[in-house]
Order: C-alpha cells, then structure tokens, then sequence
C-alpha cells in the first residue's frame, strides 16, 4: 500500500532534534539545503503533499536561528511544507546536546559503560529542552496529525504529549542495550515512561526491541506479552517493533552511474597505481572502530607480506563533534596510528594507507563504492550501519565483497557479508585475506543477494512499514 493511502489523510508532523535542512548564505539571501540523508529524501514528498510540519533545531551554526522561526518549503506551489526552527541557547546546546544527549545516552545505549557521564545539571536541561519541543509541536499540532517522534535526543516528548492527548510515535535510530547496561541511569524509569507514551514504539533490530522490553518489565513492572511484543498498561497497549532503516535504493543507483562519477573515476584510477581499494567510511566516533581497523589493517600487512604492495586503505573519516576533548584526542591517536602504519610498511611508491579527513563530495564517494574490493564496516556497536547498504547498491559491477561487523544491526539483514568480531585483529586480518582471495562468482552471488534485500526493504518500505503498523494498532 502507498504511504499517502496509508496516513488515510492525515498530515505527516516529524519531529526530530536536528533539521533535515541547514541554512546556506548566498548573495539572495538565506537559502536552506535539503541534507543527504535517506529519510528526508524519502519524507519530504509526503510532506508537501500532506501540508505537513517538521519541527527541529537547525544545529547552531554561524546562521543559526536565535528565535523561533517558520519557513515554508515549497511556497507559492499547491504542495508544500513548513520547517519550525526551534532555538537553543549556549547553555541548552552544552547540556542538552553535548551533554546529557551525547556523554550519557549515546556512550549508554552503544553499551560503552565507561564512557558514560552521569550529570544532574545535564539532566534538568535534557528534560527543559524537551518540553520546549513537546510545546513547540501542541502549537502546531492540529487534530488527526501523524505525529513522528524521532531518537534518543527527545525520549520524553511521547509522554508529555500523551498528557495533552496528543498520540505520538517514535523510532529509536540508535541500539537499545540489555538491562544490565541500561540499568546503570538513575533516570531509567523517566527515560523508559517518557518512551510509553507513544503509540508505537520502533527500532532498527528484533534484538534491540527485546531489550527495550525486558527493562520495561524490570524496571516499570508492566506486563509484557512476549509474543506480540505488546506492552499492557491500564488504559492502553503499545506495540514494539523492529523496522530495520534502510536506503532510497533507486536513488543511490543513479548516482553512482552517472556521468559525474564516471568522470570521477576517471581521475581516481591513474593515482591507485593498479591496487586494489580496501574501504572505510565513517563519521569519526569511538563507536565506528576506527582503530580497531587501521591494527587489523597493519596487522594483515604484517601476516600477508604479498599483498603489501598490491592494496590501498582508504579511510574515509567525517568529522564529528570537534569541540569535545575526547574527539580531539580520539582523531590525534588515529593520525599518529595512520602515520605509524605508513611509515612502518612504505618502502618504494605509494603508501599502504590514505586517510581522508573530511566529507568528500557524494561523486567521490559513489566512485570508491565502485572502485572497493572490499568494503569494511567494522563498527564496536552501530545500530543499523547505512554504509553496509549502500556499497552493496553502489558496487555495480558486482566484484567487491563486504566484510561487516556482528555488532551492527545490518549484520542482522545482510547475512551474505563476511561476518566478523570487531575487537578480534586476528580473525579481521584473515578475513581481509579471505575476501582478497574469493572467486568472483561467490563475491558475484553474495553481492546480488544482498543488494536485492536491500532494494525490496528500502526507505520507502521502511516509512509504509511503520505506518502500517501504527494503522493495524488503531
């Protein structure tokens, strides 16, 4: 069934903590660019269509809003759309955001104990940036909205907008640990209850949705009916759900054949000196295993001498969170790591190891999707992992393998991948020597495997999906 059949009307309102568009000065004026991410691409038709709202903060940059604001997307056409800019001040974004979003709930539920940092202070601006934004969406909402209710950054907006008989949603973007992890909050139950007042309640994997369960049995004490992944309360049951997020499939096939990534490689192939590519991507985060790789990656130099001279690492990072110390330090370690491997494995030519430590336009990216032999996304702990999805939709001619970490939520999907423990440096080297070696009829039939997985649950069937859910609970 069609999404717009499936909201039966209603006007899609999205909530999330961050604005899908970020402003860009030009010499007209403020214009407002849509991001790169699978969900817009995928919602902002529905939302035009269905008049609908998404309401966010637009991330604190040099234009950011200081006071609350309302654009229309698509103005002056019959479809259209608003933006509300929430604003937030030094002192919320400190807290709120760096705080009690990023050094308690994301080291906590990635299961990165000793990361977490438990503040009083970040938590009463955690729950006084919520209300603004459970205010901010009673003030838009109009009645029979589909109110969408987005990650770990607003976790209580379900329940405050239950008390205002407002019925919300919410997908949760990230893993949700075991009992014995989460347990550690003291705010546990205030985290778990301001979840329960949506109507259903989404994660990427059917493992994350079972802990979600088991703390709301153990820590709230509501009964819990295992085989309907129901939760009972007095006045109403909540479904739990597992909708594994995926890609605009279609979309990132007809980037990476295009004429501008054709140019791309044209220019790529000359300085790879005939090796073969070996792929990271990530956004630079303790969680993404970075280290990990570059000491597997030397370690397979060390173990498989012959191949010294016939690959090429490429790691692509994105800076992240530059003004946190343990970014900072995290980045020094993998310059000085990169640096040490370099040095250690350059003899004549060409370095074993490129490390590029910026977003590279998306052109360059579909390029070495194409060009990889390998692909490896060895996360510690990522809740989905889109880069698994798109190598093995961007890979066109089907003759690269993708080596992918059991800690992901798409190791759950793409079982053709070579599966593999990411704190294991032994087993990763072999494997990188496994996929080095495949015949390329076996790398042929895991490829279309997974790419025809990939295509038939994209992000279209990802969004249809959860509505229908929500449909068949009403």
């Amino acid at each position: 069934m069609k999404i717009l059949d499936l909201l039966e009307s209603k006007r899609l309102l999205m909530v999330s903590n961050r604005l899908p568009y970020s402003p860009v000065k030009t010499s007209t004026g403020i214009q407002y660019k849509i991001g790169p991410g699978g969900l817009v691409v995928a919602l902002d038709p529905i939302l035009r269509t269905t008049h609908g709202v998404w309401i966010g903060w637009d991330g604190g940059g040099v234009l950011s809003e200081k006071t609350f604001k309302k654009i229309e997307m698509g103005e002056g056409t019959e479809e259209s759309y608003q933006l509300c800019f929430i604003p937030l001040t030094e002192r919320e974004v400190e807290n709120y955001y760096h705080g009690f979003s990023n050094r308690t709930l994301w080291p906590l539920l990635h299961s990165f104990i000793d990361r977490v940092n438990i503040g009083r202070h970040q938590w009463e601006v955690y729950k006084m940036v919520n209300q603004k934004f459970a205010k901010t969406i009673l003030k838009e909402w109009q009645a029979n909205d589909f109110v969408w209710i987005h990650d770990y950054h607003l976790m209580l907006v379900p329940r405050l907008l239950r008390e205002w008989d407002i019925l919300p949603h919410f997908f949760l973007h990230i893993p949700f640990p075991p009992y014995e992890i989460f347990r550690i909050l003291p705010w546990r139950r205030d985290i778990l209850d301001g979840i329960l007042g949506a109507h259903v309640v989404g994660f990427h994997t059917e493992s994350y949705a079972r802990n979600f369960l088991d703390c709301v049995q153990k820590i709230c004490g509501y009964p819990v009916d295992w085989h309907t992944k129901t939760i009972m309360l007095s006045d109403r049951n909540i479904k739990v759900r597992a909708f594994p997020i995926s890609i605009d499939t279609q979309r990132f096939v007809k980037l990476a054949s295009s004429r501008a990534v054709e140019e791309s490689l044209r220019h790529m192939r000359p300085h790879i000196h005939n090796r073969r590519i070996i792929l990271g991507v990530d956004r630079l985060d303790y969680t993404k295993g970075i280290k990990e790789r570059l000491l597997a990656i030397e370690r397979f130099l060390e173990k498989y001498a012959k191949y010294r001279h016939q690959v090429l690492f490429v790691q692509l990072a994105l800076p992240s969170r530059t003004r946190v110390k343990e970014y900072l330090d995290m980045k020094r370690q993998i310059d000085q790591l990169v640096g040490h491997i370099n040095g250690r494995f350059t003899e004549e030519g060409p370095t074993p190891i490129r490390y590029i430590y910026r977003q590279v336009p998306s052109n360059t990216l579909m390029a070495y999707y194409r060009l990889a032999s390998i692909c490896l996304v060895t996360p510690l702990r990522d809740g989905m992992n889109l880069v698994a999805k798109e190598y093995v939709t961007c890979n066109l001619d089907r003759n690269g393998i993708l080596v992918l970490s059991e800690l992901t939520g798409a190791s759950e999907e793409l079982k053709e991948a070579l599966v593999m423990n990411p704190y294991n440096i032994e087993e990763a080297a072999d494997i990188i020597a496994k996929a080095l070696e495949m015949p390329a009829e076996e790398k042929r039939q895991r490829m279309e495997a997974m790419r025809h997985r990939v295509e038939k649950y994209d992000i279209h069937r990802w969004v249809a999906d959860f509505l229908e859910e929500s449909r068949s609970q009403n």
